[in-house]
């Protein structure tokens, strides 16, 4: 099968965890003896796989479709997959084509697309903790409101209209889909995780602390700090947290609301018990040694995302590979992946009283949380690793592209 990828994330431009599991999936099928191309903003010298187009992220959508026409009469796809609305001038061009009946334009076009943007423009309001305002959208993020995130909706409904298939990463996600973007035909397909040598590093880490004797108390947090990852919540929450001597929280990452939470962290008198840990690489360890993202999760004990929107996180999925109980909302894709006592525990969004209970549940029970961090990590590993998440899309393309595999990508339970 020949194949083209469009995603504006992939790295080394983008390091985040639905980038890299899109870097992964090609190099999956690479291997299984597939042709892959990915047309992306850069390419590492080290990736054969990814076509560098060059400039930023808003030039990339159209500087994608004019390279798409100077490799498909050459390539003739059998499959044009774009991730996210950034795809939508490959689509027109891939659909201009195939009405005029271009003999290389006879493929099918799949349309990945990680949230709704009219349901992310929605959550760009005021944060609440119990009723008790913690946090209002910066001009920044009212902006993206009113501008961005409605073209981007604008584009994912085009792009939803001209696909042959849609995916979305969870039910959830599909629902919203189908209800913002008109989608008809949406499948589900998880998002996923490589069990490679950074996470197999962390989990070594992780497992000798604890045989160890690990005491410690570290609750952290990785991820973007903006109004819809609720993070002013775990602040407010962690307020009743205080009383264990031992506990500590631990913020990865930066984002539009990073002054507000220095803010807070000081009114809330938080002191040293909270670190501001900044963005880190989501390795072990970085060529020039310094401490990774998988370095912190290594040492935490409990994985918090206070989340009230988000699409199918791969940056929990990464907490459960290592080891780490998670607590989190009941919002989106997370109760699809989290089993609420099981591997975690789950609360109702922007309920300050109820997330700090479900902390301080498992920080005050070691054994608990070495059940639910082995439980979550034989989860991963049976459901949401790349290569079950690369078969599931190979099942999908193939049957579009009229292979004589029948079968359907599966959805996990």
């Amino acid at each position: 099968m020949r194949l083209l990828i469009v995603s504006n994330t992939y790295p080394p431009a983008d390091i985040s965890g639905v980038a890299s599991l899109v870097q992964e999936t090609a190099r999956y099928l690479h291997k299984a003896g597939h042709h892959v191309d990915v047309l992306t903003r850069q390419a590492d010298e080290s990736d054969g796989l990814a076509i560098g187009v060059g400039g930023s992220k808003k030039t990339f959508p159209f500087r994608a479709a004019k390279k798409y026409l100077q490799l498909a009469g050459v390539k003739g796809y059998d499959v044009i997959h774009v991730h996210e609305s950034d795809g939508l001038p490959v689509a027109r061009e891939f659909d201009k084509a195939r009405r005029r009946g271009e003999t290389w334009a006879q493929g099918k076009l799949v349309a990945t697309l990680q949230v709704s943007y009219d349901e992310e423009r929605r959550q760009i309001r005021e944060v609440r903790a119990d009723g008790e305002r913690v946090a209002a959208p910066t001009w920044g993020e009212r902006w993206f409101a009113l501008s961005k995130a409605r073209l981007h909706a604008y584009f994912g409904r085009r792009t939803v209209r001209l696909a042959d298939k849609v995916v979305a990463p969870s039910k959830r996600t599909r629902e919203e889909l189908v209800c913002d973007y008109g989608a008809k035909d949406v499948a589900v397909i998880y998002n996923g995780i490589s069990i490679d040598d950074e996470i197999a590093k962390a989990r070594a880490a992780f497992e000798q602390r604890y045989s160890e004797g690990s005491d410690t108390e570290i609750v952290i947090y990785a991820g973007r700090m903006r109004t819809r990852k609720a993070v002013a919540v775990l602040l407010h929450a962690f307020q009743q947290i205080l009383e264990r001597p031992k506990a500590e929280l631990w913020l990865i990452g930066e984002g539009e609301q990073y002054d507000n939470l220095q803010e807070l962290h000081a009114g809330y008198k938080l002191g040293d018990r909270v670190k501001f840990l900044g963005k880190k690489d989501r390795v072990f360890r970085t060529q020039d040694g310094k401490k990774g993202l998988f370095s912190y999760l290594a040492k935490a004990d409990v994985y918090c995302l206070p989340s009230r929107y988000e699409g199918f996180p791969v940056a929990t999925l990464e907490a459960m590979a290592i080891g780490l109980p998670v607590v989190s909302t009941t919002v989106s894709g997370i109760p699809e992946q989290v089993k609420p006592g099981e591997t975690g525990l789950l609360v109702e969004p922007e309920a300050s009283d109820a997330l700090a209970e479900a902390l301080i549940e498992l920080l005050a029970d070691p054994e608990k949380r070495r059940r639910f961090g082995r439980a979550g990590r034989e989860w991963v590993a049976k459901e949401f690793t790349v290569e079950k998440i690369a078969a599931d899309y190979l099942k999908l393309w193939e049957n579009l592209a009229g292979s004589t595999s029948t079968e359907q990508p599966t959805e996990n339970p």
